[in-house]
């Protein structure tokens, strides 16, 4: 999905090409080194970083994101600023199914080509993935929405008014909206005519809606 060229990134190759070795050098790395990181092919990257190749937005995502960069940056014509704000990530996009097992870092197969890219804050976790919304969101978000979460790293008090995902002791999932009132903690349902619950014991809140994007296909 990602892999094609995009044909006006040609004419930044001369710049991809600068900026790549800079980062190299900044970080004391070879192109044996990154290719290994990004597992990558020794020939791709070098033909990439001596502008001999074309470059993908893939493979540049997988770059910005490794650098803590964006793509912006790589293909400009100036010394990169590493202190921008946002980076790319690649973010998978998994099943309803396979969220839990994701989170808990056990393997989870990815097919080929179904990734996207995101620009994210740096304070963000290496736990970020993609769902598509089925027939019960469907009252906050549309069936085919892709919903992009992060996992859940902080005292939930600080996600208030955000979707959440939970899940139940049964590891029943659902997405829930956030509020707190004083010392408690409130999840409004997808039907709006229920009074939001107080969180129980049995809830676990497990991941927050960081961005959601329409008409996925």
């Amino acid at each position: 999905m990602l892999k094609t060229p995009i044909h006006s990134l040609f004419i930044y190759k001369k710049n991809i090409s600068e900026n790549l070795k800079y980062l190299l050098d900044f970080h004391s790395m070879s192109i044996l080194d990154l290719a290994s990181k990004l597992e990558i092919s020794y020939g791709s990257m070098h033909g990439l970083i001596n502008g001999k190749s074309n470059p993908t937005i893939e493979t540049l995502a997988k770059v910005a994101g490794y650098f803590n960069v964006n793509i912006p940056q790589i293909i400009s014509d100036g010394r990169i600023n590493f202190n921008n704000a946002y980076f790319n990530k690649i973010v998978p996009i998994i099943k309803w199914t396979k969220i839990i097992d994701f989170l808990e870092c056990k393997n989870v197969d990815i097919e080929e080509g179904e990734t996207l890219v995101i620009s994210a804050k740096n304070n963000v976790s290496d736990k970020i993935f993609a769902v598509v919304s089925y027939d019960k969101n469907e009252l906050f978000f549309k069936k085919g929405t892709l919903l992009i979460f992060d996992q859940i790293l902080l005292d939930p008090r600080n996600y208030d008014g955000k979707f959440v995902l939970i899940v139940t002791d049964n590891l029943i999932l659902s997405i829930k909206k956030l509020f707190v009132e004083g010392k408690y903690i409130f999840l409004q349902s997808t039907d709006l005519n229920i009074v939001p619950q107080k969180i129980t014991n049995n809830i676990r809140i497990i991941a927050y809606l960081i961005e959601s994007r329409m008409c996925f296909d």
